[in-house]
């Protein structure tokens, strides 16, 4: 009973380390884990020696935990390596999306929505968070 969910958390963070690429990163959630997934349930078949079909719950309830896994996973590496590096894609895009927002000609909510982004990206780049 132990075992049953290691395929999934085996695959849920190394779809999480694989997502941490940054050309990959646009994919992961579309081909990665769904892939890491079908690969958690082939595990799972091999794990339990089954020759038997494996039952639509337990590919369902295998899937779902490694695309948990993988999102954890995944948030938690981001946090680290914002914290290390203070920098993050929030820090990258944010020049683009003011210019965007600004375009929209929103009246002072957008300035107000501005200052918080600032004040946000300047405590990335000073404390990583």
């Amino acid at each position: 009973m132990a075992h049953k969910y290691t395929p999934a958390l085996i695959c849920g963070f190394g779809a999480a380390v694989i997502s941490t690429i940054p050309g990959i990163r646009n994919i992961a959630c579309c081909l990665v884990v769904p892939l890491s997934a079908i690969i958690a349930i082939y595990l799972n078949k091999k794990t339990t020696q089954d020759v038997l079909k494996i039952p639509t719950g337990t590919g369902l309830m295998i899937g779902l935990l490694t695309g948990i896994f993988a999102a954890l996973f995944t948030s938690l590496f981001d946090i680290m390596v914002t914290y290390l590096t203070r920098t993050n894609d929030f820090i990258s895009s944010l020049p683009e999306s003011k210019e965007i927002i600004k375009s929209w000609n929103l009246g002072t909510l957008v300035e107000e929505s501005m200052k918080l982004m600032e004040s946000m990206a300047t405590e990335i780049k000073s404390s990583g968070f």
